[in-house]
């Protein structure tokens, strides 16, 4: 997800998505100077796959906030990537993978520590971060806008699809990767890592 402080690095109320629904949205919106002084974050996260209407989650200043019909806000939802894919229902139960998945994750649907998501019960959880980078690493040190040019009109975006993989693979620049952020007790608050038992 891209986010920057004062945001906190939580995954509850925001928008995410695979990495061809990231880029999806990367390729066609993202590349304007706003996202580029804002930080990346991979997050490793269980869910139900019963998937509901993806809702529009947004940081208002204060919070994250999702808005939708309630029924948008009591599970994961999922939509292919800037709604172009193939799939029925804009990509809500389909596999996505001519153009990958955008995620929605309310608050509301998320599940107390320790518990699974289910069909019947909660949504997601679970959420860890993996790995935060600068998105100007990404996007303008690893070439990806440029890359992003050359994909316009072919999507997933494969070229594209390589810069962003190998910079979250791996630390070192001189092998395509960007070295991870190191963040501020400020910027984690709210933060809680659950280890789930499987």
């Amino acid at each position: 997800c891209i986010w920057a402080p004062p945001e906190p690095q939580v995954l509850d109320n925001r928008d995410t998505g695979d990495v061809m629904g990231d880029l999806s949205f990367v390729c066609t919106q993202g590349s304007g100077p706003m996202y580029r002084t804002k930080l990346i974050t991979h997050w490793r996260v269980t869910v139900s796959t019963k998937f509901v209407q993806y809702a529009l989650c947004n940081f208002n200043g204060t919070d994250n906030v999702c808005i939708g019909a309630p029924s948008t806000l009591h599970g994961v939802g999922r939509r292919s990537g800037q709604l172009c894919g193939r799939g029925p229902a804009m990509g809500q139960c389909s596999s996505n993978d001519d153009v990958g998945s955008q995620f929605s994750f309310p608050r509301e649907a998320q599940c107390p520590a320790g518990v699974q998501p289910s069909a019947g019960g909660c949504a997601w959880g679970g959420a860890e971060p993996v790995k935060t980078i600068h998105a100007s690493c990404l996007m303008e040190d690893r070439g990806l806008l440029k890359t992003c040019l050359q994909d316009i009109g072919k999507a997933p975006f494969k070229e594209a699809m390589k810069v962003w993989e190998q910079a979250f693979q791996s630390d070192d620049p001189s092998q395509g990767g960007c070295p991870p952020v190191s963040l501020t007790p400020a910027a984690t608050a709210g933060a809680e890592i659950v280890e789930v038992i499987v």
